[in-house]
């Protein structure tokens, strides 16, 4: 009795299995699909009306289109990575929206885009969902530089690799950057929501630096800290230098 359930579960299985790949299969080819509702899922950084408006689905409902188009439109979305498509059934199709991933925003002098973890700048659309990215700003790439050569930018790499570096030893430092200056190429300097005063990390050595930073952290966030510092200099090996404010200067020289 056991072995005649145990081959019926089986068999279960296969036929559901089978009608799930008959579906998928059905939805790659152009023949018409009969639905009156597309939802969407899985979106994030822009919402599913906007989405819905790009692609024009209300058309897509109104002239019973190709699933395979529907797929096309949404896929030209340049934050789209791919659109997974299930009909429900009911007259209803579910797309997935795996979009690609943002890594900074990132300023040039006319524009404003949104860096992938492949270094693609993405144009900003509409309304973002998400906006706690830092901003990387001063870029040395006119605006056609930029499209073509961002992604062998030596400074943007090095601006990236210290994003990265902070969020996996420091998520709270990391959710504290505001932005990356890359000084036209000419130095890198963070600046961080709870300090009043510039990082200088220079061009070399980020992720070393990242964990000089850290070790710092809590007491730089110390109130009796922050009005002293004028800023922290880490370009030097091995070493960190605080710029004190004149003012503490004077203090110490009368006290003494």
């Amino acid at each position: 009795m056991k072995f005649k359930s145990q081959i019926f579960s089986i068999g279960l299985m296969i036929l559901i299995s089978a009608i799930l790949l008959s579906l998928a299969l059905g939805l790659d080819k152009d023949e018409s699909i009969e639905f009156s509702k597309i939802e969407i899922s899985g979106n994030v950084y822009q919402s599913s009306e906007q989405y819905y408006q790009f692609a024009n689905l209300d058309q897509c409902i109104e002239q019973n289109l190709p699933v395979q188009i529907i797929r096309d439109r949404l896929e030209k979305h340049p934050y789209v990575k791919r659109a997974e498509i299930i009909f429900e059934g009911d007259g209803v199709i579910s797309i997935n929206i795996l979009e690609k991933k943002f890594k900074a925003i990132l300023y040039s002098k006319k524009k404003q885009y949104y860096l992938t973890n492949k270094f693609e700048p993405l144009p900003i659309i509409g309304q973002i969902q998400r906006t706690d990215y830092p901003v990387i700003s001063n870029i040395k790439l006119s605006e056609n530089e930029l499209i073509s050569s961002v992604q062998s930018n030596a400074e943007l790499k090095a601006a990236i690799q210290i994003i990265d570096a902070m969020k996996h030893l420091n998520p709270q430092m990391y959710s504290q950057i505001s932005e990356v200056d890359l000084c036209n190429g000419n130095n890198l300097v963070l600046y961080f929501n709870t300090l009043n005063y510039p990082v200088v990390f220079g061009e070399k050595d980020g992720l070393n630096k990242v964990v000089y930073l850290n070790k710092l952290w809590t007491q730089l966030n110390r109130k009796k800290m922050g009005p002293m510092i004028n800023y922290i200099d880490l370009r030097f090996d091995e070493k960190v230098y605080l710029g004190i404010n004149e003012e503490y200067i004077a203090d110490g020289n009368k006290r003494s």
